[in-house]
């Protein structure tokens, strides 16, 4: 029996950077710490930069942070983190340099991000108990992808995506798969991300966890598979940020884990997961039994809900009418004060992006894409 731990985002930037310089690098992790220590395998999303002082005038202070604190990520007993992500290049190439270069010394695998694509794309192949686990990642944010001879994150791309899978499962006795896709705060997956995921179970992944939604989502068993939605944030600041705070859901979090019987083909997969609240020093923290209870009812609620194509459907499709409001609104505000670039850099952005045309896709077909 294998047990694998799965966590929401960790971004050690904005107040954690004084806290950690106060109490130590450990101080983020220090509620959780038992339940993550608990676990063969344990992997997470790093959602920020390890800088060092190498790192150039493109660094964005709340994604920057000391390459030192992230010794408390292998205190933690985190293995592995994925880098596939919409940040992961906020302090450029130095930044993503400097971050594989930081888990390297750690002793952290990484995956997700690379120098070029084809070393985005490669898997990170962990030996646990006799098997190997492959761990692959994807992001679905176009401008911080990789190319050939250009450093970033491996594109959310269907087809290269099912191949790495295949081609992974060909080395390894279990496949996980990380995707970090969709719009912010949704109760619910878009169905294009339902059916990416149920496909890449079909491809031979054995776990789909996801991430960027900064809420958590259900988790549901497909076929052989098991898929977790969104895990929420995990170590990361929301109380005090604006853009965070004002939603509901977002200091929820969960640490999924799932246990992994090698002696039935396919592996028989069983999970649990432990609800827990981000406090107000931005620590995620178990929740007491009785809102335990709470949320443990709430995310099974919000489980069964993936089953109905009707309500995922109407979901998304608010979710989208909402996304479109909020634009054009955008748009037409910065018009009115005459800011004309700022107006025209959004009408571009809805135009260029992929995530974008997503969202558009659903508003146009009422939720069906």
């Amino acid at each position: 029996m294998l047990r694998l731990g799965f966590t929401g985002d960790v971004c050690l930037g904005g107040q954690l950077r004084e806290l950690i310089a106060l109490h130590g690098p450990e101080f983020p992790f220090t509620g959780a710490a038992p339940a993550l220590r608990a676990v063969d395998l344990l992997v997470g999303n790093l959602e920020c930069c390890l800088v060092r002082d190498s790192t150039g005038p493109e660094a964005r202070r709340f994604m920057a942070v000391p390459a030192a604190n992230a010794d408390g990520l292998r205190a933690a007993g985190f293995h592995a983190m994925s880098l596939a992500n919409n940040h992961m290049m906020d302090c450029g190439t130095d930044g993503l340099t400097a971050t594989l270069a930081r888990l390297g010394d750690l002793g952290i695998g990484a995956f997700g991000a690379g120098p070029d694509l084809p070393h985005a794309e490669q898997p990170l192949v962990l030996e646990r108990g006799g098997r190997r686990v492959a761990l692959l990642a994807a992001s679905g944010f176009a401008d911080t992808n990789a190319g050939h001879g250009r450093p970033g994150t491996a594109p959310l791309d269907r087809a290269r995506l099912g191949e790495r899978v295949r081609a992974a499962r060909a080395l390894a006795d279990l496949v996980v798969v990380a995707l970090h896709a969709d719009l912010e705060f949704s109760s619910y997956p878009a169905p294009w991300r339902l059916r990416l995921s149920r496909w890449l179970v079909d491809q031979g992944a054995a776990i789909v966890v996801q991430h960027h939604p900064h809420v958590c989502q259900g988790v549901e068993r497909y076929r052989n598979g098991l898929i977790a939605y969104s895990l929420g944030n995990f170590v990361l600041q929301v109380r005090g940020n604006a853009y965070l705070e004002a939603q509901a859901g977002t200091t929820d979090s969960i640490f999924w884990t799932v246990d992994v019987d090698f002696s039935q083909s396919p592996p028989g997969l069983s999970w649990d997961w432990l609800p827990m609240d981000i406090d107000a020093e931005h620590r995620p923290q178990p929740c007491p039994p009785e809102r335990a209870a709470l949320r443990r009812r709430e995310l099974a609620l919000r489980s069964s809900g993936l089953a109905d194509g009707s309500l995922v459907r109407a979901q998304w499709s608010k979710r989208c009418r909402d996304e479109a409001t909020a634009s054009l609104a955008h748009v037409y505000y910065s018009a009115r004060r005459g800011q004309w670039g700022r107006a025209w850099k959004t009408v571009r952005r809805l135009m260029r992006n992929a995530e974008e045309r997503r969202w558009i896709r659903g508003l146009l077909t009422r939720g069906y894409v």
